[in-house]
């Protein structure tokens, strides 16, 4: 794990921001991939991947979306009056270090927070294959937990700007660029199902949707084998101008290691449930009354 050095980053302006993973992202592909490949995303991750799909379409073959968080942060966009008036209350934009009166503020509750048994609970609460918030993933999360900038980091994260566009317009734009796929942990209770679907509705036609069950918030760590076997098809696919082989409405079994069945369904992306009905009828209202739809917050 990389940490920057705290005498580097007096007067760096360095931001934790999207726009700064963006351009990481972007160095990594350029100098060490060495030339243009599949992208894929998870939680936050997908937001890097749309926004690293729309800024370096050169460098991007595909996007695929694993369970991704359609928003962060709420903060408004550097040189904005919003941002001006923000940053007159606060102090402060985002930019590493911390203040220290900021970091003294929240560091009890960072303290109490950063803690080995929350670390594991909060796993266990969005991970449907429980064994796999292990030990050695708690002790990854802890280790960076308990670095000397982990605060400041955190900090930088959730009070850095947001997207010069939201989610769904990154996405939309990526999309006219390359590919792009969605593949879900169906039992995911922070990115439920409904959220795959209002990302789906702004995606081609074409865009392949796959949903693993049971998986929850990461199912690329809860069911490797199924989700290998849905992007390897995928890319395939794209590499060949082809469609993939599991069709909508066709569902893939497939058997674990450990002795787990894992089922794997070409959704249309459909709503199935009352809510997500619901919702996909004040989607359709608010285009009627020409407003722009996006995952986060369709209609703002």
């Amino acid at each position: 794990m990389s940490w920057p050095s705290p005498d580097a980053l007096q007067g760096e302006e360095l931001r934790l921001s999207i726009d700064t993973w963006t351009e990481q992202l972007k160095y990594f592909v350029e100098n060490v991939v060495g030339m243009p490949c599949f992208v894929a995303g998870n939680s936050l991750g997908g937001l890097l991947a749309a926004s690293f799909a729309t800024a370096c379409p050169e460098l991007c073959r595909g996007v695929c979306y694993l369970n991704a968080t359609p928003f962060w942060s709420v903060m408004p966009r550097l040189g904005t009056p919003s941002a001006r008036a923000l940053r007159s209350v606060l102090r402060w934009d985002g930019a590493l270090p911390a203040p220290e009166p900021l970091k003294r503020a929240v560091g009890r509750a960072w303290a109490a927070f950063a803690q080995e048994d929350n670390v594991r609970a909060t796993l266990e609460q969005v991970y449907s294959h429980k064994a796999a918030a292990d030990d050695d993933l708690v002790n990854s999360i802890m280790e960076a937990a308990r670095h000397p900038l982990a605060l400041d980091a955190i900090a930088s994260i959730i009070l850095s700007p947001r997207s010069a566009r939201p989610f769904g317009q990154l996405a939309a734009a990526a999309a006219a660029a390359c590919p792009a796929c969605l593949i879900y942990g169906k039992e995911d209770p922070w990115v439920v199902p409904l959220w795959g679907q209002r990302l789906r509705r702004l995606l081609p036609a074409d865009t392949a949707y796959y949903e693993v069950s049971p998986a929850g918030h990461c199912p690329h760590h809860e069911a490797p084998e199924a989700v290998y076997a849905c992007l390897a098809d995928w890319m395939a696919a794209q590499e060949a101008s082809r469609k993939p082989y599991l069709a909508v409405g066709e569902q893939l079994t497939v058997d674990t290691q450990d002795g787990r069945r894992i089922v794997v369904t070409h959704v249309a992306g459909e709503p199935r449930t009352l809510l997500e009905r619901a919702e996909t009828a004040l989607y359709k209202l608010r285009r009627r009354l020409g407003r722009q739809p996006d995952v986060a917050a369709e209609g703002s």
